[in-house]
């Protein structure tokens, strides 16, 4: 919540993680805030309420800590559900990357 973290501490966040999970590629994240909006279609939206199956997709958006507001997930998009727990924003994008690295 409040504002998203400086390019620099997003990036720090990507590297570690990629570290401790001695992974080959790095994830990117794009620096700017967007609304959600604003994308073109052909991307996933982690959200509780959508089914666990992987999406075809190599853009994943994950949401807010606290989770979407109501009407803030455009109708029609891809909702993707990343298991039982909540989890951290910085969780959910590697768990969302792996998960479509594997496939499944």
């Amino acid at each position: 919540q409040g504002r998203p973290p400086s390019p620099a501490k997003a990036f720090s966040w990507v590297l570690a993680a990629t570290e401790q999970s001695r992974g080959a590629w790095l994830m990117e994240i794009d620096p700017e805030p967007m609304r959600l909006a604003d994308l073109t279609t052909g991307h996933a939206v982690c959200d509780p309420s959508g089914p666990r199956e992987t999406p075809d997709t190599l853009t994943v958006v994950v949401g807010p800590e606290g989770g979407w507001a109501d009407g803030e997930i455009p109708v029609g998009a891809t909702r993707w559900n990343l298991g039982d727990t909540i989890l951290r924003v910085e969780t959910a994008a590697v768990v969302a990357a792996a998960r479509l690295l594997a496939g499944s």
